[in-house]
């Protein structure tokens, strides 16, 4: 990454605290907040570390963030921040170009609701979704790539890729190009390599429609 990435953590006392009990005694926490500063851009929201999160609360000074676990928590949403904006702004020049980042230049706006996606489950997205709904997926996919395959095993083989891999997150999925190692599942179990490659053309549909 050429240009610096600032992350800076803070509790938000504007917001009303909650009380917990730790050891005898009554705290006040604050829901904590994250401010990214990146091209002399900058943006702030509620920190969540998935798609399902409230977000953690914190005391005023942020003294329990230098411990386990939230520490490497803090570390590793970094980490992925670095990797989102990243490959974000390499969509473009890439083989495999992002279907659903169609903006021609990179902004950390609307972040928030980007890295919330980014960390949910695949198998999360999939076990939600309407099984009629896919199936009219199958159809769009095969016209689109013009194949003739059978939407059932289409079918079958996303159960597959989700029963044996895909309890990984989106940003896994997109980022670091998991591609590969479904099209070895599905060759091991035996489908074609036009079912694998329609079933994985319509996970990056589905998922891609969250973000």
């Amino acid at each position: 990454m050429d240009n610096k990435l600032t992350v800076q953590y803070y509790a938000n006392t504007d917001l009303k605290p909650q009380k917990f009990v730790v050891g005898d005694q009554e705290e006040l926490r604050y829901p904590l907040y994250v401010r990214i500063i990146y091209k002399s851009k900058s943006t702030k929201f509620r920190f969540a570390h998935d798609d399902s999160s409230e977000g953690i609360y914190v005391d005023e000074d942020l003294e329990m963030l230098k411990d386990d676990p939230y520490k490497g928590l803090i570390r590793s949403y970094r980490e992925l921040l670095e990797t989102m904006i990243e490959a974000e702004e390499g969509f473009g020049p890439l083989k495999y170009k992002h279907p659903f980042f169609t903006k021609d230049e990179f902004s950390i706006i609307g972040i928030a609701n980007r890295v919330k996606v980014y960390q949910t489950r695949i198998t999360d997205i999939l076990g939600k979704e309407n099984w009629g709904h896919m199936i009219h997926g199958v159809r769009v996919v095969m016209d689109e790539l013009e194949y003739d395959v059978n939407e059932v095993e289409v079918i079958t083989a996303i159960a597959q890729f989700h029963y044996q891999f895909l309890d990984i997150k989106v940003w896994e999925w997109f980022f670091i190009g998991k591609h590969e190692e479904l099209v070895k599942i599905g060759k091991a179990a035996g489908f074609s390599d036009s079912v694998i490659e329609v079933a994985i053309a319509l996970i990056d549909i589905i998922v891609g429609r969250k973000i």
